[in-house]
C-alpha cells in the first residue's frame, strides 16, 4: 500500500517561513529527480492550518525534508479542496487515478519551472 505524506503547518508556521522552505526544497527535489509525473506537492488551507501533503512517489526524493518538518503518514487527501502546489501540470488526474492519459515525465515542465 503507497501512503501519503503530511506536514501540518499553522498561521505561526507559515508566517516563519516553513511553507517557503518546503516549497524550495520540494522544488529542488523535484528538478534533480527529473520531474517525475507521479511526485507533487499539494495543499488545504482550513483556516489557520494548511496541511502539505506530498505523493507517495515524492518520498524518496523529499525524505529528509518531510522528516524536518514533522511529516506523518496519512491517506490520500480530499480531492475536493485540495490545490497542487507543484508538480507536473495535469498530473494530478493520474496520481489520484482519474485519467487515462499515458504516463510520461515531466522534465519539460521542470526545465519551464525553473527558468
Amino acid at each position: 500500500m503507497k501512503f501519503w505524506i503530511r506536514v501540518t503547518l499553522n498561521d505561526r508556521r507559515v508566517l516563519g517561513g516553513s511553507f517557503h522552505r518546503l516549497c524550495r526544497g520540494f522544488q529542488q527535489a523535484f528538478i534533480a529527480a527529473g520531474a517525475p509525473r507521479g511526485m507533487a506537492m499539494f495543499a488545504i488551507v482550513d483556516g489557520d492550518q494548511r496541511s502539505v501533503y506530498f505523493s507517495p512517489e515524492s518520498l524518496h526524493h523529499v525524505q529528509d525534508l518531510v522528516d524536518d518538518h514533522d511529516g506523518e503518514p496519512c491517506d490520500a487527501p480530499d480531492t475536493r479542496d485540495l490545490t497542487m502546489i507543484f508538480g507536473v501540470p495535469g498530473a494530478d488526474a493520474d496520481i489520484f487515478g482519474t485519467s487515462d492519459a499515458p504516463a510520461g515525465d515531466g522534465a519539460a515542465a521542470a526545465v519551464a519551472l525553473a527558468r
